[in-house]
């Protein structure tokens, strides 16, 4: 089958992202990937089952390699910890759900993931200045 051409960015994108050793990197380009799978569609909301049965294999492979990865990126600026948080628990919420249901091995990187997070956000509340929410 051939993809059209947006499936064949996002794909490059995401393969990309899962070689990416630097964090900031490999979430702008998950980000940049998931953007153009959702424009598409948007775009296409009638499309053929195999094209969406590529599309979410797209994003649930890539969700599954992104779990598998979490706890190997290390020295993370907050900022970047929190784009993966949105990426993570918002964005690719119902991807996620999926691949922890199948690979229940990955639930235990997902919840040291999630307690990093909650430890480095503990962390700078921690530091900010008396009276400042």
């Amino acid at each position: 089958m051939d993809l059209p051409i947006e499936m064949k960015e996002a794909r490059a994108l995401l393969e990309q992202a899962e070689r990416a050793t630097d964090p900031e990197m490999k979430e702008r380009a998950l980000r940049e990937a998931l953007d153009i799978l959702d424009s598409y569609e948007e775009d296409h909301p009638d499309t053929k089952s195999a094209e969406r049965t590529v599309l979410i294999n797209l994003r649930r492979s890539h969700t599954r390699r992104l779990l598998d990865q979490l706890l190997t990126i290390r020295n993370v600026e907050f900022g970047t910890w929190v784009k993966y948080v949105i990426l993570l628990m918002l964005r690719l919420k119902s991807d996620v759900e999926s691949v922890l249901q199948e690979r229940p091995e990955l639930r235990k990187k997902y919840d040291e993931f999630k307690s990093i997070w909650r430890n480095e956000l503990l962390e700078v509340v921690k530091r900010l200045p008396a009276g400042r929410p």
